[in-house]
């Protein structure tokens, strides 16, 4: 070891490299399996959390929520009285990190298609009985740094992180606090969290990519929260006139205060948007096509001269003119 250079420090087997940052209650850092010669992200509840059979039963349950769209479970362990988990390591920033640097106002089909997988991930963490309460675009990964509109670079892929400490802390998770307030379910707020609250906070994050704000009309938590259990919501159509208008009435639903007009599923979400997004695509050619019919009916039968192409009356068989015979265009 060189003069001056801080000793390495360990967790369990896992050598620590520097720290990623803070998610929720917990410290995240960037680690190596020396085992596996793989980088790991490891996180660490602030407030060591005991460990005993209840919490490692969680974790291990944790660790079979296997989905493409999940930053997976690699590992559990516990050192000094800490749990601490061992997930997958994605090289690519948050959702929050891209819209910071490129903006957001996507095109519609780009954000469906940005939010399909980790709706496929909630129904999957939902089947299995597993809540998140804390989806936000900081808990969404790129699984590889790249550009949000698909214009260079790799395709943009998200996962769903967050999920382990969302269980492992349990009723002490739930009442230090809701996760951001933009994208809060009204049920959340009131402690009654279930599986549409974590569609309500998707289908918020959509509406942001789409409008570059929050549906939820406010300036501060407690606006948003009083917001939330209110029917409005901010129309799509009055920040971006140029969207099908048939969205607003997509996210009235998946937006809905009343968690029993939501869809069923986070999928079906996406695939309402999606709809409303085709809907308006369909309308927009069916007004081109009729456009492109009156035009061509406002010259169709109009008679013209071949020679010096002045136009001509209805019944002309020739240019008064020059003489040239008549055309009909």
């Amino acid at each position: 070891m060189s003069v001056g250079e801080e000793p390495r420090r360990t967790l369990g087997r896992y050598v620590l490299e520097r720290s990623l940052g803070s998610c929720g209650s917990a410290d995240v850092h960037l680690a190596r399996d020396p085992l596996l010669d793989r980088p790991v992200a490891i996180k660490c509840p602030r407030r060591g959390l005991p460990v005993d059979g209840e919490l490692l039963a969680e974790a291990r349950a944790l660790a079979k929520l296997s989905h493409p769209s999940i930053v997976s479970v690699l590992d559990v362990g516990a050192e000094d009285g800490r749990l601490f988990l061992v997930l997958e390591h994605l090289a690519g920033p948050s959702l929050a990190d891209l819209v910071d640097r490129q903006g957001s106002r996507l095109a519609p089909e780009r954000a469906v298609e940005l939010l399909r997988g980790p709706a496929e991930g909630l129904d999957h963490a939902h089947s299995a009985g597993f809540l998140h309460r804390d989806l936000k675009p900081e808990n969404l990964l790129a699984v590889v740094d790249c550009d949000l509109r698909g214009r260079k670079g790799p395709p943009a892929e998200l996962k769903v992180t967050d999920f382990g400490l969302a269980a492992l802390a349990g009723s002490e998770r739930g009442s230090r606090g809701l996760g951001d307030p933009r994208f809060v379910a009204p049920e959340a707020w009131r402690g009654e969290a279930d599986a549409s609250s974590d569609r309500f906070a998707l289908a918020a994050i959509a509406f942001w990519l789409l409008a570059g704000q929050p549906a939820l009309p406010g300036r501060g938590p407690q606006e948003w929260a009083r917001a939330a259990g209110e029917p409005e919501r901010r129309r799509l159509r009055d920040l971006r006139p140029t969207l099908p208008s048939a969205l607003d009435a997509a996210f009235a639903a998946v937006l809905s205060p009343r968690r029993h007009e939501r869809p069923e599923t986070a999928v079906g979400c996406m695939e309402l948007i999606a709809g409303a997004i085709a809907s308006g695509a369909e309308r927009r050619r069916q007004v081109d096509e009729a456009r492109s019919r009156i035009a061509s009916k406002d010259v169709r039968g109009k008679r013209y001269c071949d020679e010096c192409r002045l136009p001509l009356s209805p019944r002309a068989e020739s240019c008064p003119k020059c003489g040239g015979p008549a055309s009909v265009r």
